[in-house]
């Protein structure tokens, strides 16, 4: 585990804008995907079968571009997203409060 400050070059820019953006992240990984289009992908943790389908099809016509999934890893959409993006060889970050 690493720690990234918010006073350092790679600290997310986006994050910067908030109202009280954290002064430290702990990361695992390879930052340089965040400098990439990302995409966030949030649902309920008792997804429907239809939610699962059309979440996979959304997933899967992104891998067409260059971009992140974005996700918090919640049981339900939030992981079918992250395993959906491993599939299609996105690249995912997992966000943990």
């Amino acid at each position: 585990m690493q720690t990234l400050h918010l006073t350092d070059k790679v600290y997310p820019a986006m994050l910067k804008e908030i109202h009280a953006p954290p002064q430290k992240l702990f990361y695992k990984g390879d930052l340089t995907i965040l400098g990439r289009t990302c995409i966030a992908v949030v649902g309920t943790r008792r997804c429907t079968q239809y939610g699962e389908m059309m979440t996979k099809k959304i997933i899967e016509e992104l891998s067409h571009y260059e971009v992140t999934i974005v996700s918090g890893l919640a049981k339900g959409i939030d992981t079918v997203a992250h395993k959906a993006a491993i599939k299609n060889n996105l690249k995912t970050v997992a966000v943990l409060p």
